[in-house]
């Protein structure tokens, strides 16, 4: 990780927001929303001045955004490109209150503060206070990176707790009911407001409005009467459907049966598809699992945000149902050209997990929409393995489907409640 404190000064950034009334017009998204994402054409001295200081040519048009609220430890992605060397931000406003967290560290964010720092680093920020705008966060593409997938808020839809009810309890999924619209899944809540005194929300007093926090998030309360909170919702994920079986190995006698995804635990060692060149062992040990509330549509439409329903009379492996989300991949030898075609439509390229083809079950035509419109548990879980970004085709009721990457269950760790 490399910290330059003071990489524009004052003069530099005031010529910055001079320069662009793009910024000023961005900022009144916030109103209704955590995040606004734009871009801008630094002057060429600034540009070339950066450029040095991150040892990579900056491009004309550089990434910048407003942001309000915290934001939890997560790791960096790019979109439609799984690789990159660095992250890349400079904090063009202060906050007088929050902080950068990276790792073990922590930086008070400042006018000018610049961090670089490698790929799959977790951080974040607390105890911010104020909107932020940064210039970046990009990689050394000058390509925006940042947090897993687009969070929603519904803010029209706070609902009121008072401190008799729930001071000092956990809040969880079942605690909230919140409305989530069909297709998304639900990942945490939003403070809107409090009506008077003092509260505190995972030890921090009195946190700024706006902060999202995933389920499970300890609240307790002095004297504040209640909160209004909303909900906050993400899509995209890839997941089993409760009883879901996989298939798994005691590696001291080599004893191999199936067992309900939802009580898999880091104790388990899972049976893995093993490549005929491959030297390793057929098995690996369960690194993460965790579950979440898919709300499933109750309509026809192949979208990658729903349950889908593998039968057995279609797929010759299976001995039994199988239910998995959109964007969960059965492993195969080959795609049909009008698979690859949809692959490429809907997720940018093809992908491979060891020397199978991923088909996802939205776009493999032997798949059922389940069209139970109601709320679904879903579960997935990683393995582990040196390399953080490789996922591993194992068994769920007979077929050979891919599992979670570690790297991506870290990402989006606010998302899935852990066992």
């Amino acid at each position: 990780m490399n910290v330059y404190p003071d990489s524009l000064t004052a003069t530099e950034i005031q010529e910055i927001f001079d320069s662009f009334p793009i910024i000023h017009e961005q900022k009144k998204r916030l109103q209704s929303s955590s995040q606004a994402n734009f871009t801008i054409s630094l002057s060429r001295p600034i540009r070339d001045k950066l450029s040095e200081l991150f040892r990579f040519p900056i491009k004309n048009d550089v990434p910048m955004r407003w942001i309000r609220g915290d934001l939890p430890l997560h790791m960096d992605i790019a979109p439609k490109q799984d690789d990159f060397l660095r992250t890349y931000l400079i904090f063009l406003t202060g906050d007088e209150k929050g902080n950068f967290i990276i790792d073990s560290e922590t930086l008070s964010i400042s006018p000018g503060l610049a961090v670089s720092f490698p790929s799959g680093t977790m951080h974040g920020t607390l105890n911010t206070c104020t909107e932020r705008l940064l210039l970046g966060p990009m990689n050394e593409m000058s390509i925006p990176v940042g947090f897993t997938g687009i969070y929603y808020q519904n803010s029209f839809n706070s609902q009121y707790y008072n401190s008799t009810d729930h001071s000092g309890s956990l809040l969880t999924i079942t605690d909230i009911s919140f409305i989530i619209p069909p297709g998304k899944i639900f990942s945490g809540w939003s403070l809107e407001n409090s009506s008077y005194g003092t509260y505190t929300i995972n030890g921090i007093t009195n946190p700024p409005i706006g902060t999202i926090y995933p389920p499970g998030t300890l609240w307790s309360s002095d004297s504040v009467s209640g909160i209004f909170v909303s909900s906050v919702y993400t899509d995209d994920v890839v997941c089993f459907g409760k009883d879901s079986l996989i298939l798994t190995i005691d590696p001291n006698n080599l004893e191999e049966r199936y067992l309900p995804v939802q009580s898999l635990t880091t104790d388990h060692y899972v049976k893995i598809y093993k490549p005929k060149k491959s030297q390793e062992l057929d098995y690996k040990k369960v690194k993460k699992i965790g579950y979440n509330i898919l709300k499933n549509p109750g309509d026809h439409s192949r979208s990658k945000n729903r349950m889908y329903q593998l039968s057995k009379n279609v797929y010759p492996d299976l001995f039994q149902d199988l239910y998995l989300t959109g964007c969960h991949s059965i492993l195969v030898d080959r795609l049909t050209t009008s698979q690859k075609t949809s692959i490429l439509k809907q997720f940018g390229r093809v992908f491979c997990t060891d020397d199978k083809y991923r088909l996802m079950t939205c776009v493999d035509e032997r798949t059922i929409p389940y069209m139970k419109e109601e709320d679904i548990m879903i579960y997935h879980f990683a393995l582990e393995d040196t390399n953080p970004r490789r996922n591993f085709g194992v068994y769920a009721n007979g077929l050979l489907v891919e599992t979670a990457f570690e790297h991506d269950f870290v990402k989006r760790q606010s998302l899935f409640s852990s066992f």
